[in-house]
């Protein structure tokens, strides 16, 4: 369900594409709202923002399942370098 959601939405973004280029092409005064604009674009920085964060918990949730309490000194080792490298 999702992917066809994601489908979807790449399908209305071509045409609103579309629309927007011929209606630039025959000469539709206004064709490009600025606002709307903007508004569309912060809307996409909030979207990928939200999907770094969703991906960098799973990586955190995947990391903690994967890791036994054999590991933690290797990781303290690592982390501690690390630390010194920056």
């Amino acid at each position: 369900m999702e992917a066809l959601a994601e489908a979807n939405v790449d399908a209305k973004e071509i045409d609103d594409a579309i629309r927007v280029g011929a209606d630039v092409a025959v000469g539709v005064v206004d064709a490009v709202n600025e606002q709307e604009l903007e508004d569309e674009w912060k809307a996409m920085v909030r979207e990928l923002e939200s999907e770094k964060e969703v991906k960098k918990e799973e990586q955190r949730q995947k990391l903690e399942e994967a890791v036994t309490t054999e590991d933690i000194p290797v990781l303290e080792k690592l982390r501690v370098m690390a630390e010194a490298a920056t």
